[in-house]
This record gives structure tokens, sequence and C-alpha cells, in this order.
């Protein structure tokens, strides 16, 4: 009975440490600027990040964020668009201030980290990336000119800038990994087996 037990605790903890499930960020929203010259003019948008949440990352007390395993953009009256960039894109959070973001690269690299697009609620004081969350919506993002960072982002179709973002709203999707669910059944019948042949 107890080397059951022992086994099924084994096989929950190796659960608990082999956790990691694909997440989907994605901010839309409307917005203008240009794609190689060509302007767009309140033209809705949608920003999507792949990831996943065994790479999120907490430098500092706070904050969290992880970086990209794709990223795409869709702009109304263009194709669908992968960003290219070497370095990079992730999204990160900072609690303290309340901030949610889109950024070119990751925090610990300072030169080419650059955010581009922000957003606030006060719902992003306790978000720490890992779970599904939102509809988030701030009609008012950072960041705009004159401060815009969202210029010349390389993409697939061309350079992407943005001079202006409005209402934008930010969900995560989290879908958990067939894997995941595979271990939660062995540990049910774990269970079953050990009260079914051990406990009478």
């Amino acid at each position: 009975m107890k080397r059951i037990l022992t086994v099924v605790a084994a096989i929950c903890c190796l659960s608990m440490m082999t956790h990691a499930d694909p997440v989907t960020y994605t901010f839309s929203g409307t917005g203008s600027g240009d794609v190689d010259g060509v302007l767009f003019n309140d033209a809705a948008f949608e920003i999507a990040v792949s990831a996943d949440t065994a790479l999120i990352e907490n430098p500092f007390p706070g904050v969290y964020f992880v970086n990209d395993i794709a990223s795409t953009i869709a702009i109304q009256g263009f194709s669908l668009a992968t960003f290219t960039g070497v370095d990079g894109n992730s999204v990160f959070v900072q609690q303290g201030t309340e901030t949610l973001g889109f950024a070119l690269g990751s925090p610990p690299a300072p030169t080419s980290y650059s955010d581009l697009l922000d957003i606030d609620n006060a719902a992003f004081s306790s978000y720490d990336l890992s779970t599904s969350y939102g509809p988030i919506f701030d009609a008012t993002p950072f960041p705009v000119e004159p401060n815009a960072n969202f210029v010349d982002q390389a993409t697939t179709i061309g350079d992407v800038t943005f001079n202006t973002f409005e209402n934008v709203t930010f969900i995560a999707t989290v879908i958990p990994e067939p894997a995941s669910a595979g271990l939660l059944a062995l540990i049910s019948g774990g269970i079953y087996f050990a009260r079914r042949f051990f406990i009478a």
C-alpha cells in the first residue's frame, strides 16, 4: 500500500515539475502608421504572441516576462505578417506599475530592449503571465507620439511603424498540453488501483 501511494505521489510531483503549456497573448485595437511607407489610418490590428509558460522569467520582484516563440501582426488592408527582428519579441508585466506590454527583445538585454505597446490596468497588479486572462481594455495605450517606439519593426511584409494606438484589448489564452492531461489520467488510475486492490 505504501509503495503504491509513494508512486502516485511521485507522479504528482513529476506533473508539477514538468508543467508547461502553450500560451497566446493577443493585443487588438486600432492604430495609424505605415508598412514600408504605405499609410494606414485608424486601421484594425491584432498582434498575437505565441510563447510557453515554462519560459516565463521573474528577474525582479513583481516583474515577469516571456520571450516569444513567434509573433504575428494582422493590419486591416495588409497580409498577415510575422515579426522577423533578430532580437525577437517578448511580453512583460510590471505589477507595481500595473503595466503589461509587447516589447522588442527582453528585459535582460537593455541595449536591444524597447517597449512597443504598453497598456495599463489595475488588473495587472497580481498577474504573472502564466494563466488565461482578460479581456483587459485600455483606450489610450502607450507609447504614442512623440514617444513612439514602434518604428520600422521588421516583418515578412516590410517594416511596420505605428504612430498611434487606440482602444487596445489584451487577452491571454493558455492551452493545457495533452501530456498534462495524460499525467492526470495516470494519477487518477494509480489512485483507483490503490483503492481497488489495497483498500478493502
